[in-house]
């Protein structure tokens, strides 16, 4: 019985993945990206982490000009949590980004922290459910899947790999 729950529970799991998967298809068809663009996150994320601050700070500035006794500590901190992720999503789009070279690839994380990797100390990929983990130079690298040109990173490091470097 617990093995039949945990089954249909983990089958669950992958049905958003692909439809998030064939929206993802759709949307990079329609997003107008050249090849030897840039790399980032889909523009819906900025737009989608705009709107739920912007939200979730409205919800706040109310909370505070109309106070009750529903609105304890609790559910401020809950507010805030809540904006501190949308601002993260949009911070994620405008600093996550990688730009392909002929002998390197040029990751910027959401940290602002810009790591320089060639494509012959990549050792390995993982393609994970929602993320890319490469492995070069002894660290781990860790990208979203679902970023728009993500097939042009596949097709250059397999390039590299198959020349030997």
């Amino acid at each position: 019985m617990i093995r039949a729950v945990l089954a249909w529970l983990s089958a669950l799991d992958r049905v958003p993945g692909k439809l998030v998967d064939r929206f993802h298809a759709n949307y990079e068809k329609k997003s107008g990206r050249k090849k030897g663009d840039p790399i980032r996150e889909p523009r819906w994320q900025i737009w989608i982490g705009i709107s739920s601050t912007l939200f979730f700070i409205g919800c706040m500035v109310v909370m505070w000009m109309f106070p009750n006794e529903t609105a304890t500590g609790w559910v401020w901190l809950g507010f805030s949590f809540f904006v501190v992720w949308s601002l993260a999503m949009t911070i994620g789009y405008s600093a996550v980004e990688i730009r392909l070279n002929e002998d390197h690839l040029t990751y910027r994380t959401p940290f602002l922290r810009t790591h320089k990797i060639l494509y012959n100390s990549i050792r390995t990929y993982t393609v994970v459910h929602t993320k890319i983990y490469f492995y070069a130079e002894g660290k781990r690298y860790a990208m979203s899947r679902r970023m728009e040109g993500v097939d042009e990173l596949y097709e250059t490091i397999r390039a590299h790999q198959k020349k030997g470097g």
